[in-house]
């Protein structure tokens, strides 16, 4: 078994924070609550984080699913958000349309913030999220954005290419031969070599349609790789990089694509949730359960 390592303190610390952050913005903002950068950013990092945690150690549990729903649903947010500033749009968290005016506080979304939308969104088979992020720019986000990584700005390219379905095989030599993957130097090289190279051979066997084998043998390797990271660099390792969002939306991608299952038994990949095991039959959660009672309304410039 390939995993990572959470601990049911982590799992703890990670249920308390969350509801006392929305507590905390209940009680500041009372209810008028506007959709932002910084606060989408924020929200997809700390349900990323509990999911990590609830995937983890409880991997077929309802609440799974309703983590990796609100972890998507602010990660398109951020993606979006810099295109609708200034203006009152349809936010949808959980089942429940909000109508939310859109600040331009907090720093633009990066090709990280956009892959991270498109791994999610390909997860939970949101095909009306994948359309609105397909028609992005992804040239203007990498320019945008500033990072200086080009490896990211190349990634992003190969994920536009799977995005719509065109030829990607221009884009993978790209990210292969980039700059910051050949030369980055230091930590970030070998991160680069042990977290991001072995994706792009992963996704090589999607792109050129090798085979179900093939694509299991290179997910292998890439949660090898990753685990030989985070446990050298244990003192840099968090909970949520015991999950692999690049390798779940990777394999519900090609699982609905080309019908291939990820057959290596490890824990950065929760099956139940890339396979979209009968979820319309998921209890409701109770209505204290993960805050639903979210603090989310309209807030014009008016309101200061």
């Amino acid at each position: 078994m390939i995993h990572g390592d959470i601990t049911e303190e982590d799992y703890e610390k990670s249920v308390t924070s969350k509801g006392s952050a929305i507590d905390w913005m209940v009680e500041r903002y009372k209810r008028r609550l506007p959709l932002f950068g910084g606060l989408t950013k924020m929200e997809a990092d700390s349900y990323e984080f509990a999911l990590a945690c609830e995937a983890y150690l409880e991997p077929e549990s309802s609440t799974s699913y309703y983590l990796m729903r609100r972890l998507q649903q602010f990660s398109v947010g951020y993606a979006l958000y810099p295109q609708h500033v200034g203006e009152t749009i349809d936010f949808v968290l959980d089942d429940t349309v909000h109508r939310v005016y859109v600040s331009d506080r907090g720093q633009l979304p990066g090709p990280n913030h956009w892959m991270t939308a498109v791994q999610c969104s390909w997860v939970m088979r949101d095909a009306k999220a994948l359309s609105q992020l397909a028609k992005l720019d992804v040239e203007q986000i990498n320019s945008s954005c500033g990072d200086k990584h080009t490896v990211y700005t190349d990634l992003a390219l190969i994920y536009q290419s799977l995005l719509c379905e065109s030829d990607a095989r221009d884009a993978l030599l790209m990210a292969m031969y980039s700059p910051t993957t050949i030369e980055a130097g230091g930590h970030f090289e070998e991160y680069v070599y042990h977290c991001i190279t072995p994706q792009l051979d992963a996704i090589a066997t999607v792109v050129f349609d090798e085979g179900e084998q093939r694509f299991n043998q290179a997910i292998e390797n890439a949660l090898l790789l990753r685990q030989a990271f985070y446990t050298k660099h244990a003192e840099t390792a968090v909970p949520r990089d015991a999950l692999s969002l690049p390798l779940m939306g990777l394999a519900a991608l090609a699982y609905d694509r080309l019908g291939y299952r990820v057959t290596v038994e490890n824990r950065y990949i929760p099956q139940w949730l890339v396979e979209h095991r009968d979820w319309s039959q998921l209890p409701p959660l109770p209505d204290d359960n993960l805050r639903l009672n979210y603090p989310i309304r309209t807030q014009g410039p008016e309101e200061k």
